[in-house]
């Protein structure tokens, strides 16, 4: 079995990716600005304001990955239950 991904898994990969980009680019700034001033007093408070003031912008970068990685997630288990249903129905012999 080949490792290489092609045909339609690449076609379902590419647009799982795509789709968790662009929820990714405008998911995360609500999300940031909605966790922001609480999750900085919390830094400050705990670390410091130098410290607080790094862990602010990992905050936003790990909040964005996790939006990229659900999405993907989501996205690409549902076409795949999606193609997978239709064609069991297509050569299951079911109508």
């Amino acid at each position: 079995m080949s490792h290489d991904p092609t045909g339609i898994y690449q076609g379902v990969t590419s647009l799982a990716k795509a789709v968790s980009l662009m929820a990714a680019l405008f998911g995360t700034p609500p999300l940031f600005d909605a966790t922001k001033v609480h999750a900085f007093a919390f830094f400050a408070k705990t670390w410091g304001h130098k410290v607080a003031g790094v862990l602010y912008w990992v905050l936003g970068a790990a909040q964005a990955y996790l939006i990229y990685a659900t999405v993907s997630f989501l996205v690409s288990s549902l076409l795949i239950w999606a193609m997978t249903a239709l064609a069991a129905r297509k050569f299951g012999g079911q109508p």
